[in-house]
């Protein structure tokens, strides 16, 4: 999960229930008995995103107060219907490998088409004009990026000191961000609010807010150290062995070698490198739910030299939500910065 100083707070109050599945934690659970407490929100925006709709197209609200449990609304007990047709349908039909989602039909609207287009296409003609594509080797394409970022100099990075404007839907912010790979990093954010400051050291982290400090738990500290990954001048340190399935895909309006790492039955990271400069486009893990597949996405554009490491001034990171999305665009970089090691200690 990719984590933020203002969704700390949330993560927080929510990590004794995160593993909990929703009908011990919510009232009239009927068709996601099983669901863990953390996928919920983000299943559910997927649902709405698949459909098109807001959540307020299924839920009850009333002034500031959403009435989740309520079933007065009519399309509510169609989504439930919907829900389990989906569940039974990836048991019988796809041994529960959960092929079918809600988007598989709905495409972003209510209705689904049921009328192929005319005139058809010529899936012949179509066919004899694709031309193969030669695809490197994991090991090929990761060289490819590792010189296309520096090579030695990348390697010889040891801080990366960072300032960037934040676009995102509670407001604006600016950051600076001290990182030390692998595994310390502090981001000190200012928002109309005040400051706030958030740090990861090694196998322990902290956020300070509103003069109030608190220690992370572990399921955010390993959450912390993947985001400090998006700003660090390497930002691929898998083992190449990992890799599988290279093959050509599109990430935005290019063409990029994505390649897969499988985490666990549940989880897959995709990597997608530019196929004309090397360079990393994009990183998304996938995790598998009973209801959907949730994706978080992180994007790296605008790349720029900074003392002969290539480094992108804009990363925009995602997920099924909306409200989520969050835009940095870098104003200044500069690395191998002398920084005293007692920043990242919690005060």
């Amino acid at each position: 999960m990719r984590v933020t100083i203002a969704a700390v707070a949330l993560l927080i109050a929510a990590a004794a229930f995160a593993d909990q599945p929703v009908e011990g934690t919510r009232k009239n659970i009927k068709a996601l008995q099983g669901l863990p407490e953390s996928q919920l929100f983000l299943a559910m925006n997927f649902i709405s995103d698949s459909l098109g709709v807001h959540c307020d197209y299924c839920h009850v609200k009333t002034g500031d107060k959403w009435e989740w449990a309520s079933d007065e609304k009519p399309p509510k007990a169609a989504g439930l219907r919907m829900i389990r047709m989906v569940l039974a349908i990836n048991k019988e039909h796809f041994d529960g490998s959960r092929k079918l989602t809600c988007y598989s039909c709905h495409r972003g609207k209510l209705q689904v088409e049921t009328l192929a287009p005319l005139p058809p296409h010529d899936f012949v003609k179509e066919r004899a004009a694709i031309v193969a594509r030669p695809v490197p080797s994991p090991a090929e394409i990761v060289a490819r990026y590792r010189s296309a970022i520096g090579g030695e100099a990348a390697a010889n990075v040891r801080t990366i000191v960072m300032n960037a404007a934040v676009d995102r839907a509670a407001g604006p912010a600016t950051v600076d961000i001290v990182i030390e790979p692998p595994d310390r990093m502090l981001i000190t954010a200012t928002t109309e609010k005040g400051v706030a400051k958030q740090a990861l050291a090694g196998n322990s982290a902290w956020v300070l807010s509103g003069g109030k400090l608190t220690t992370l738990p572990a399921e955010t500290v390993a959450s912390l150290r993947s985001n400090a990954a998006n700003f660090a001048a390497i930002k691929f340190t898998d083992d190449v062995s990992r890799l599988r399935n290279p093959r050509i895909e599109k990430a935005g309006d290019r063409d990029a070698y994505a390649v897969d790492v499988v985490d666990n039955a549940d989880t897959t990271r995709t990597y997608f490198f530019d196929v004309q400069t090397g360079l990393l486009l994009r990183r998304r893990t996938t995790t598998q739910t009973m209801i959907a597949p949730l994706s978080e996405q992180v994007d790296f554009d605008d790349y720029r030299d900074v003392g002969g490491v290539k480094l992108p001034f804009l990363i925009r990171s995602s997920d099924v939500a909306s409200y989520d999305t969050t835009t940095r665009t870098i104003t200044a970089i500069r690395t191998n910065v002398a920084v005293d090691d007692g920043i990242f200690n919690a005060p």
